[in-house]
């Protein structure tokens, strides 16, 4: 899928969503309802260019790159595992700063989600059905209540989502985990549901991320520690993600641990 984009976009010809968005992504800071702009920051504001004519969110190249409210961090495709029944869509990860949270539990402990929050791919369908849930689940409603660069169908990504997340934007240099990845009974990051599909990890593949603003310390960089899923396990514990090395485990969900919201584009 390739979008149409004109050669030369001027910043105040964008729809106030997509200045908003914009000015998110770049990292402008909002004080008493404006956006401050940096030095840095002005010069990208002068004039808002895209270099080519078509803008593919499929290519490798374009990880990375600030796109609807978000970032492009890749493609899941689960068409591969369950043909007709699977979804194939850009993943876009939300800003640092709008769509963080340091500390939240997973919430419902000692409870099993009625409708199920059982999707290794699906974070979307996970976190509609744990709102709809009698507990509270705060990673989750955290996520399901933002609205950034006026898109509001932000969730809590699903373990294979997560590790797409920490292949592409791997945030220090340390070996990865080689081990067993649980979920699909195979070597650590194994994941069927990514196009490309992830066969495992050696201990350096993947490698840290080249892009400076997603590397430990940089502006939109994903902390080395534990990130919650929103897939559930047992009535006692739920997913999370390990950025320190890629490995994921069940822990208990009355734990706090940072969060990430992404959303998607079908493709």
């Amino acid at each position: 899928m390739k979008i149409k984009k004109t050669m030369e976009i001027y910043f105040e010809d964008l729809t106030p969503h997509a200045q908003r968005g914009y000015l998110e992504c770049i990292g402008a800071k909002k004080d008493d309802g404006k956006y401050i702009i940096t030095p840095i920051s002005v010069i990208e504001l002068d004039k808002y260019i895209i270099k080519n004519d078509t803008f593919d969110p499929t290519d490798p190249a374009n990880i990375g790159q600030p796109y609807e409210g978000g970032y492009l961090a890749g493609v899941i495709d689960s068409t591969q595992t369950e043909g007709s029944g699977g979804e194939r869509y850009a993943l876009i990860v939300a800003p640092k700063a709008s769509g963080e949270h340091t500390s939240l539990t997973w919430g419902g402990h000692g409870s099993i989600v009625s409708s199920g929050a059982d999707s290794t791919w699906n974070g979307k369908q996970n976190t509609i059905n744990l709102m709809n849930d009698s507990r509270n689940h705060p990673a989750v409603e955290f996520c399901d209540g933002l609205t950034i660069g006026g898109y509001s169908d932000w969730y809590l990504p699903a373990p294979d989502e997560l590790e797409l997340l920490y292949r592409n934007f791997k945030p220090t240099a340390r070996d990865n985990y080689t081990s067993f990845r649980p979920l699909h009974d195979q070597t650590n990051g194994y994941n069927p549901n990514s196009d490309p599909t992830e066969n495992g990890y050696t201990s350096s593949d993947p490698s840290q991320t080249g892009l400076s603003n997603w590397q430990d310390g940089g502006s939109e960089f994903l902390d080395a520690t534990s990130y919650w899923s929103s897939m559930e396990s047992s009535s006692t514990t739920a997913w999370n993600q390990y950025f320190y090395n890629g490995s994921q485990s069940d822990i208990y969900k009355y734990y706090s641990y940072r969060v990430r919201a992404v959303r998607r584009l079908t493709l």
